[in-house]
């Protein structure tokens, strides 16, 4: 999943920059077949399914072979990591490794069906060294494992997705009306199959404002507040966001992408 928000980061950054070029029909035949993508796309929660089933089996595969305590203590980076990774592991049995796996999975499954929610806490961590290891928890990340940045990371793309073939729409509209819609109310039905919603709020819409001439669309991001269109601080040479939860600032359409 990771790696397909990879893929469609890319093809959308140069998308956003052919777009300006595209005619009245290539814009609206693309902004609905980028709509119709999206919301036939593999929900999160399937993602997560898929990776509790993974999961679980590779840590049967990993407890039944002989010497597996010693193997996983190797993996530490200093001779005391790896005998205090030893004696936890002493602690551990497959029953309660497996209950604590499944639990935590579950819990993050029925959390990826719910909206998404800036102020809750994490899912607690299994407290075995074992299941920390496979669902590779990084303490010094706010507490996040893998999946809960990985929330974030998905509903990013969607919110770039959306706002993707919205401006596209928005340019379609201008083209043959001579000026943008007051509301993207009136994108749908003749530009979009419906009003495109922020993946950051419970099924609330985009943001947009006109600006003379122009117009500021934008998501409120994953610190689920509504900075006015703020773009949401870059971070990397490759024009990124660092995934976490609490960044300030909104995804602006034309600026983070």
């Amino acid at each position: 999943m990771i790696l397909g928000c990879a893929i469609e980061s890319i093809g959308e950054k140069r998308l956003w920059k052919v777009a300006p070029h595209l005619n009245v029909l290539q814009t609206k035949t693309a902004a609905r077949e980028l709509e119709t993508l999206e919301a036939d796309g593999v929900p999160f929660a399937d993602t997560l399914q898929e990776e509790k089933w993974f999961l679980e089996a590779s840590v049967l595969e990993t407890l039944h072979r002989s010497g597996w305590r010693s193997g996983m203590a190797s993996e530490a980076d200093t001779e005391w990591g790896k005998a205090w990774l030893w004696i936890r592991m002493q602690e551990c049995s497959l029953r309660s490794i497996l209950e604590n796996l499944d639990r935590y999975m579950n819990e993050q499954i029925a959390r990826a069906q719910l909206p998404y929610d800036s102020h809750r806490s994490p899912v607690p961590i299994p407290d075995d060294p074992v299941d920390q290891i496979q669902i590779s928890y990084d303490p010094l990340n706010q507490g996040m494992s893998v999946y809960d940045q990985a929330h974030v990371r998905r509903l990013e793309r969607e919110s770039q997705s959306a706002l993707l073939w919205t401006a596209l729409a928005l340019q379609s509209y201008k083209e043959e009306h001579g000026s943008y819609p007051s509301s993207l109310n009136s994108l749908a039905p003749a530009y979009l199959h419906t009003v495109p919603s922020d993946p950051f709020t419970n099924a609330q819409p985009l943001r947009y404002r006109l600006r003379a001439s122009a117009y500021l669309l934008y998501s409120i991001g994953p610190d689920g507040k509504d900075d006015g269109g703020t773009p949401m601080t870059k971070t990397s040479s490759l024009g990124n966001s660092e995934v976490q939860q609490d960044r300030n600032g909104d995804i602006v359409a034309g600026v983070n992408f």
